[in-house]
């Protein structure tokens, strides 16, 4: 046997020696759980027809045992070729159609090869449902005047997923009106600045296996009365003054276009919403056109409300703090998220109640005082409520109960 030979016989027999080595220090002191993940079915998701399932296996020692479950019963399905490996991978086919509709129960159960036999398990329940959606619109025609909201309601043969009215190339999402109800809603913002007349809109309906309904209706924009106003005219050192006190309103706007991908999609508020100052007089209604030196023309698209100065201004409604902060034109400004992209907004307040971004407050907890701040001429509450970021009219939904 030559040198170079043995050299290389010594080396394979090292090799093996390290290996065996460690396989054994491994076997001995692995004490790692295995890791599962799940795809094809998902815990409280929902499914239907026939599915492709996979059960992947991540172990610090590669697992001996490998368990399938469904409803408590033993899954025969063929296990990997070599599940000695550390990562391994189970498939398998779910046709749902021969399972009932309604929740089911699926376990992983595995036990390594290890001498400490380390086991771990994955339970979860999922739904099967394989029966047909039908939906339909409670009423296909509304009557809305400019600058007002639409109040579109909707039945639903079952529970349904992300679901969406589509108007004036926008989209907007259907709710919930009341947990385990068949009856969903969506609130549609009509532009003051839209002109009167028939406009179509689409209701897409979707459950939570993809199956989809697609419904239309009709909204007649009707004609609303809008004051004019000749204007007024903010000092140059106020402006002056509020531009170094507060920030743009264009971070304002930032704020509100975030915030309104993260409202709730639930209701949080219940029964009508409440003026949120005693009113003397309303000063501005909502949809004025006015002509000012700084802004040029413009609609103001909220209500300005008249009491004493720095008397107390509270919250419309329940919702969440979202906005406490000094602005250039808005002054101190708070913004309260009611839930389902509700939003009301509160400017040129005088101060701030003890309140931070976060806290959520019942209808009547006190925002700060009546003052102002920002731009303005005279002490005044700017009180505006937006559905998903545009501005309607606020006295619609303290008259009517939506």
């Amino acid at each position: 046997m030559t040198t170079k030979v043995k050299v290389l016989v010594v080396l394979l027999f090292g090799l093996v020696g390290v290996w065996f080595g460690y396989t054994t220090y491994t076997y001995f002191t692995c004490k790692e759980l295995p890791v599962i993940s799940v795809s094809g079915v998902s815990e409280n998701g929902s499914c239907k027809n026939a599915l492709q399932c996979n059960v992947d296996i991540q172990a610090g020692y590669k697992p001996a045992e490998i368990y399938l479950l469904l409803d408590g019963q033993k899954i025969d399905v063929l296990m990997p070729k070599y599940i000695g490996k550390k990562t391994s991978r189970v498939s398998f086919p779910l046709d749902t159609k021969l399972l009932k509709n309604g929740q089911h129960e699926f376990e992983v159960k595995v036990k390594d090869g290890s001498y400490n036999s380390n086991e771990a398990s994955k339970k979860f329940n999922f739904n099967v449902d394989n029966t047909q959606l039908t939906a339909a619109l409670l009423k296909a025609d509304y009557k809305v005047e400019q600058g007002r909201t639409a109040h579109i309601l909707v039945n639903s043969s079952k529970k349904i997923g992300k679901s969406f009215i589509k108007f004036m190339s926008k989209s907007y999402e259907i709710f919930s009106q009341i947990e385990d109800s068949n009856i969903y809603e969506c609130f549609v913002p009509v532009d003051c600045d839209l002109s009167t007349g028939n406009y179509s809109f689409i209701a897409e309906i979707e459950d939570l296996v993809g199956n989809i309904v697609k419904l239309s209706g009709n909204i007649e924009v009707l004609p609303a009365e809008f004051k004019r106003q000749v204007g007024f005219v903010v000092a140059k050192q106020k402006l002056t003054e509020e531009k170094e006190a507060g920030v743009n309103n264009k971070i304002l706007e930032d704020i509100l276009a975030k915030a309104i991908l993260e409202s709730p999609k639930i209701k949080n508020w219940t029964g009508k919403f409440e003026l949120p100052v005693d009113v003397q007089r309303i000063a501005t209604p909502f949809g004025e056109v006015r002509v000012t030196v700084e802004k040029g023309k413009y609609v103001h698209k909220a209500v300005d409300l008249i009491n004493f100065p720095k008397s107390v201004v509270w919250a419309s409604q329940d919702g969440k703090v979202i906005v406490k902060d000094r602005f250039e034109f808005s002054g101190n400004t708070v913004v309260l998220d009611h839930g389902c992209g509700i939003f009301t907004l509160y400017f040129h307040l005088d101060d701030f109640a003890d309140i931070s971004v976060g806290d959520v407050l019942k209808k009547g907890n006190p925002l700060g005082k009546l003052g102002k701040t920002g731009y303005a001429t005279g002490y005044h509450l700017h009180w505006e409520l937006r559905v998903n970021n545009l501005p309607v009219d606020p006295m619609q939904w303290v008259d009517r109960n939506f």
